[in-house]
């Protein structure tokens, strides 16, 4: 069956749903070309906005309007990061340009939608470069690390703001033995950064006692998300003992 819906009033949900025998009008409604194609019986492709041109040039890009299509639904603007994220695919230019413009939207969806999607786009080979492309766009879903995109780190140990670091941590990532609870733990081991950065007179940045501060917001961050209290407990361990520096010593391993 082919449906059309309704006005989403709620930024999420159609407000009504009718069905139509015209495929492309079921077509026309969805989230981006490469998921606005169908294929018959007979293996005749139906392919009215340009679908598989964009699967061949590896290019992200909305049915029709953007910035109608986000505001339809914003879950969409996630959804674009994770397609990104798990296929490294270009945004086309106004597809990214109406994820940032419509990017506060997303306060509109339940947080387990959200933590769901982050969850994917982490899962995803491209997560590090996605979160480095479109920083502003994930910050707005996950805005207890805002503060680490502009925390620098002017110190022999470290590079560029926290953020900057985390996002390459993230490309080091080895995508077949991690798993959400290493991936979570690396986006959230250095939050506690910005808090308790001090400054001294040489200029150098120190950030003592940063890990269990960092912790504690990273618990904040997972709660707010609609994690499972195991996760949570998990994540939040690695992140407190993450400077912790393992000697061979019995003191050390216990």
């Amino acid at each position: 069956t082919y449906r059309l819906e309704g006005d989403y009033q709620d930024g999420r949900h159609p407000s009504r749903v009718s069905f139509t025998p015209d495929l492309e009008k079921d077509l026309a409604r969805r989230d981006f070309t490469i998921n606005a194609m169908a294929l018959d019986r007979k293996g005749c492709l139906t392919d009215p906005f340009g679908g598989q041109a964009d699967l061949e040039n590896r290019s992200l890009r909305c049915v029709g309007d953007p910035v109608l299509r986000f505001q339809e639904d914003s879950l969409r603007i996630l959804r674009a990061l994770r397609f990104r994220s798990r296929l490294g695919f270009e945004i086309e230019k106004q597809t990214a340009e109406a994820m940032t413009l419509e990017k506060d939207r997303m306060a509109l969806l339940s947080a387990e939608r959200v933590g769901s999607e982050v969850l994917g786009i982490l899962a995803g080979p491209y997560a590090g470069d996605t979160l480095d492309r479109y920083r502003d766009v994930f910050l707005a879903a996950v805005p207890l690390l805002a503060p680490t995109l502009e925390c620098s780190q002017n110190c022999p140990y470290h590079y560029g703001t926290v953020y900057q670091h985390t996002v390459d941590a993230l490309k080091q990532l080895d995508r077949e033995k991690a798993d959400s609870t290493t991936a979570l733990a690396i986006l959230f081991h250095d939050i506690g950064k910005p808090q308790v950065k001090t400054t001294d007179s040489q200029g150098r940045d120190h950030f003592y006692d940063h890990a269990p501060a960092g912790a504690e917001l990273t618990r904040q961050a997972l709660s707010a998300l609609r994690y499972s209290k195991k996760l949570q407990e998990e994540v939040c361990q690695l992140v407190a003992f993450h400077s912790l520096q393992v000697t061979p010593s019995k003191a050390s391993v216990r």
